[in-house]
């Protein structure tokens, strides 16, 4: 790749970031001279965290009676009534405040902002699919009744294998329901079912599409493109088969097809590393929902419908909004380029180092002081001895 179409491209990318961050400092000195004088007071921890510790709490009053009144048209609110389906967008509004007022300017929340937006994302498309009815399609689909099918015989299995008495495990083709039979007693029902609705073809959609925009998200950090002012792959690519004749006129064809290859096995291997990282993503989220399917069935087994049931409304969403975090802080990056984890460990080592030298420093200002403060002592008692 020659020197002058990098430099080229280097420029281009900088204008247009210079371009862009233009935009967002002239939008925010206009909005921040009316609020600057409240943005001192507004971002004090406490605050922050008192205000978004209410807000949550509203939305997890919402949720709980969204779940409560699905069906019903209105829903009992603080004395007040209200139209159910207005319970979900006014969760999502309160949510998406508090991710983005608790992590503002905020060392320890700042790294949950980005899992934090994916998951009011992730509730979004939860509940279009509900509202939109393409739950119902998904649940008719080949691949949702087959999922059904294994997700009952992993389930029974697995708490077989832990002491579970159940008789039976009977597939039924024609309402495609997997029944697992108890043996009763010492269990408190006779059968629980598991339908298309419990077999993880829910989550799983949703998954595949936080995860098509996760990958948008992290496409420098999974080596789509790099950091800012350096080249794409794509570019990379562009530029160098632009390169060939003359590559090939100063070192051979021989030299060009090795160094093709070195390039082109980089490439493949971030497919490579995507591709892995997405599996994990998967079966991930389908090993959340056996889990899910678990315990619910092992609570119906030792307490009945009674408390299985609102457990089981519950739930999944639950678990789902759990582990879209732990996907992207711990399994996402198992699939970033070798240079930012390097970056990473550098970054936590000299940041563990300054906390150390912090402490150094502040040890060493208190013993000076207590020094200080008993050769004080000292002098004052020889004057008053004297």
């Amino acid at each position: 790749m020659s020197d002058s179409s990098q430099d080229e491209i280097k420029l281009r990318t900088a204008d247009s970031n210079h371009i862009r961050f233009k935009k967002i400092n002239a939008f925010q000195s206009k909005f921040y001279k009316k609020i600057s004088p409240t943005l001192p007071y507004l971002k004090n921890r406490y605050l922050r965290y008192g205000i978004s510790a209410i807000l949550f709490g509203f939305v997890i009053y919402f949720y709980i009676l969204y779940e409560t009144y699905r069906g019903n048209k209105l829903s009992p609110v603080l004395g007040g009534y209200i139209l159910t389906d207005l319970l979900v967008p006014l969760g999502l509004i309160f949510a998406l405040i508090v991710v983005l007022y608790i992590s503002w300017d905020d060392k320890f929340f700042k790294k949950y902002r980005t899992p934090g937006l994916y998951m009011v994302v992730l509730t979004t498309v939860f509940y279009a699919l509900i509202f939109s009815g393409l739950s119902s399609y998904l649940f008719e689909l080949d691949f949702a009744k087959w999922l059904t099918r294994l997700t009952g015989t992993t389930v029974s299995s697995i708490l077989m294998a832990f002491g579970m008495n159940i008789s039976s495990v009977v597939w039924n083709p024609t309402t495609f329901m997997t029944q697992i039979n108890f043996v009763k007693p010492p269990a408190k029902e006779d059968a629980i079912l598991i339908n298309a609705e419990c077999s993880g073809i829910h989550s799983l959609t949703i998954f595949t599409v936080i995860f098509l925009i996760m990958l948008f998200e992290a496409r420098r950090r999974l080596f789509w493109g790099y950091e800012r002012g350096v080249i794409t792959i794509s570019e990379h690519l562009k530029t160098y088969f632009e390169d060939i004749p003359q590559f090939i006129e100063e070192n051979g064809r021989k030299a060009f097809f090795k160094d093709f290859g070195i390039r082109l096995s980089k490439v493949l291997w971030v497919f490579t590393r995507v591709g892995l990282v997405t599996v994990v993503g998967i079966m991930g989220t389908y090993l959340v929902n056996i889990l899910r399917i678990m315990i619910i069935t092992a609570i119906t087994y030792a307490y009945g419908w009674e408390v299985g049931g609102p457990i089981h409304n519950y739930l999944g969403y639950v678990m789902l909004i759990l582990w879209l975090p732990i996907f992207w802080l711990y399994i996402l990056p198992l699939g970033e380029r070798r240079e930012l984890k390097k970056n990473r460990k550098m970054k936590k080592k000299e940041k563990k180092e300054l906390k150390k030298k912090k402490k150094l420093e502040n040890q060493n200002k208190i013993n000076a002081e207590e020094a200080e403060h008993s050769l004080s002592k000292e002098e004052l008692d020889e004057t008053n001895s004297t």
